[in-house]
């Protein structure tokens, strides 16, 4: 999902924060996109709680918001049922990027 999809589909206030009632409120504006790709199978672990997924470059130009100092993002979904989308820090030499970079574009 694109930011322009998103930006049509949901209201996003001046920080990048989905203001929209539903699973997305307070949540970042990538959160769609990375909920998107986890359901097609892009992740590199899921876990009980949680799901990481490689940010990519790709997904970098889309929302520059990323930035460069993480290389994860892990979803997760509260008591509550809203999905929560966090930026997380990882050792490059822990996960083949490349590796996961191709099997996103396939």
């Amino acid at each position: 999902m694109t930011r322009v999809e998103i930006l049509k589909l949901y209201r996003v206030n001046s920080s990048g924060i989905i203001v929209e009632s539903g699973k997305f409120d307070g949540a970042p504006v990538y959160t769609p996109h990375f909920l998107e790709q986890y359901l097609a199978g892009y992740s590199i672990n899921d876990e009980e709680d949680y799901a990481d997924l490689v940010i990519t470059d790709d997904d970098r130009a889309e929302f520059p918001e990323l930035g460069t100092d993480c290389s994860l993002v892990r979803l997760s979904v509260d008591a509550f049922g809203f999905v929560c989308c966090d930026l997380v820090q990882m050792q490059q030499t822990e996960f083949d990027f490349e590796e996961a970079d191709s099997a996103k574009d396939a």
